[in-house]
Formats: C-alpha cells, structure tokens, sequence
C-alpha cells in the first residue's frame, strides 16, 4: 500500500461526506419550508430542528458551542450548529442567519466572517452558511442575485476568492426553485477553504402579510 493511495482515499472519502452533508442540509431545509411552523420562528429555531434533523441522519450536532471569538473579542463565539461524524469526529460548522431584501449587507458579512474566520479555529475544510431568505416567491430570485454579488466582493477578511461557482448543483436536488446553493473556494496563504452558501425561501404564501417585519424575526444578532 502505497501513501499515495491512502491519501487519495481520504480525500474521495471527504468529498463524499461532504456532499452528503450538503445534501442532507439542504434536504432538511426543504422540510422545514414544507411545515408552516417554521414559516415565522425565529432563527434559531429553525437552526434547532437543522440539529435535530442531522442527528436523525446518523450526525451528532450541539448548537450554540462556545468556540473561537465573539464579533467583539471579549469572549468565546457561539456556533449555530456544530456537526461530528458518527465516530465523534468533528467535520463542519453551520452558521445561519435571517435576510431579506434590505438586509444590511454589513450584517451578512458579519455572519461570512464569524464562520471563516472567528469560529473555525481548528480548521474545517468545508463549512455553511444558511441564508432563510424571509421574502415574498416573486423576490426571492432578486435577493439571492444581490447576495451572490455580494459573496464575489465581500471576501472573509484576510481571504481571496479563487473559486466562485454560482449555478451549484446537487444531483438529488437538482429541480429544487426555492433554494440555491453558491460553492466558494476561499484562500489565504497557509490554507483553502469551502463555503457552502446555502439560500432557503421562508415565506407564508396562505395569508397575505403587509411587510415581512411583522411577521418574521430579523433583528440582528450580537454573536
């Protein structure tokens, strides 16, 4: 047995736990727009049953794991959800956070910089950040274009942008209209990363709502 086969074999071994981990993600998302509880919750609701939803699917999960640093460096992060192999092994991280269409583009790269760089402190390969997009079906394509601009020029400080693949497709989710997935491959000079950006429609259809900040909560957070 040569070193290079052992190698190769752990690299095809985490392309397939993390696609599988991305599908299941999104999969779970799909569920949750299926069940009109989740239509106006809070987020972290909505990031409670992503954790319950994967350690039916063979994961362990915790949410809210102190790790790393807070925005404001006085004291530990808090991890939205944190994945484990069945064996323990930690694999991922998933950070979420509420938009919409005039969701301060500030608050989004906030949450991009909190994952990348404030919480991932042992050096996750692969991480993602889930968007619950709280807009109306007919904007929800318009809000993800104005994200997708922002992910091309909004890098995680310090990071470079050497992959950027916009129209990411799952073979299993492949007809998915609420839902869209952007895969980046960030750099810096010691290292690369994944990032998953992950973009789910949340919205009531069966009654007719006067603005989206009745209904849902979007105030930001002080992770």
């Amino acid at each position: 047995v040569y070193i290079e086969d052992i190698l190769d074999y752990r690299d095809n071994s985490n392309d397939r736990q993390r696609i599988r981990l991305l599908n299941d993600i999104v999969d779970v998302c799909g569920q949750m727009q299926c069940n009109c509880h989740y239509y106006k919750c809070k987020e972290d609701d909505r990031n409670n049953y992503i954790a319950l939803s994967l350690g039916n699917r063979g994961y362990k999960t915790a949410t809210q794991v102190q790790s790393g640093y807070g925005k404001s460096l006085a004291g530990p992060g808090e991890i939205d959800v944190e994945v484990c192999a069945a064996t323990n092994v930690k694999i991922s991280l998933i950070e979420a956070l509420n938009v919409k269409s005039n969701t301060s583009k500030q608050y989004w790269h906030d949450h991009l910089n909190k994952l990348v760089i404030n919480y991932n402190q042992e050096g996750f390969r692969y991480l993602f950040l889930v968007s619950y997009v709280l807009d109306t079906t007919d904007k929800f394509d318009t809000t993800c274009s104005k994200y997708f601009g922002y992910i091309q020029k909004y890098l995680p400080v310090g990071h470079t942008l050497e992959a950027y693949n916009p129209a990411f497709r799952l073979e299993e989710q492949s007809d998915l209209q609420n839902t869209k997935i952007v895969e980046c491959r960030y750099a810096t000079a010691t290292r690369e990363i994944l990032v998953y950006h992950v973009f789910v429609r949340f919205w009531d259809t069966s009654k007719d709502r006067k603005t989206t900040d009745e209904v849902f909560d979007v105030v930001p957070d002080d992770k």
